[in-house]
């Protein structure tokens, strides 16, 4: 947090149940965003004037426990879905997230302002180009994630290094991108690297 507010940025933490389906959009406003929390992905299923429209996607998740019947038409209409972490997956914790598809993020976000940089420090998260092609669209300048399912040390590591690289080291983002994949390798367990996409790309 230090590094940010000595490089002048103004701050906002979301975290826990505190990141809600509903406080999303507030990504608008920013043009410096970190989700540092769990993806996942599915075939979605969706039913579009009568028609089986069937998209595997990346859904973001939020902090909020998941309720098939907090937000029924979202989650008919494919908006919103269940979130399995996958760090839950055969344990025994049995708790889920209200998840929201690229569908939620095309319905609510606004233009971002401009030289706006996403980073998704999660697995999955430029697995497949939809996520990224919401975030262009609406005008974002790079989106930045993993591709394949990372270790949350190794990602930690990655984001610290950028941050320092961008905002100490005055790098350019792909400067940084590139340098933290000479530098720290593969994630260890999963092979993954952390990558950098543009608008323009």
């Amino acid at each position: 947090m230090r590094m940010f507010s000595n490089a002048g940025c103004t701050i906002t933490v979301l975290e826990g149940e505190s990141f809600t389906v509903k406080q999303v959009e507030l990504m608008s406003y920013y043009n410096i965003i970190i989700f540092r929390g769990h993806t996942g992905w599915r075939n979605n299923v969706r039913i579009i004037n009568g028609k089986k429209e069937i998209t595997t996607y990346v859904a973001l998740y939020t902090g909020e426990p998941f309720s098939k019947d907090k937000y029924p038409d979202l989650l008919r209409e494919g908006y919103v879905g269940e979130g399995i972490p996958l760090a839950r997956i055969g344990a025994k914790s049995n708790k889920t997230y209200e998840a929201v598809t690229q569908y939620y993020l095309e319905k609510v976000l606004r233009k971002f302002p401009e030289n706006t940089t996403i980073i998704l420090s999660t697995c999955f998260s430029t697995m497949t180009e939809h996520l990224a092609k919401v975030f262009f669209e609406k005008g974002a300048e790079r989106v930045i994630g993993w591709s394949e399912k990372v270790t949350i040390t190794h990602a930690d590591r990655a984001l610290r290094l950028l941050v320092e690289k961008v905002f100490i080291d005055k790098k350019t983002w792909r400067e940084a991108v590139n340098e933290i994949n000479r530098e720290l390798g593969p994630d260890p367990v999963y092979n993954s690297r952390i990558q950098l996409l543009e608008g323009r790309d």
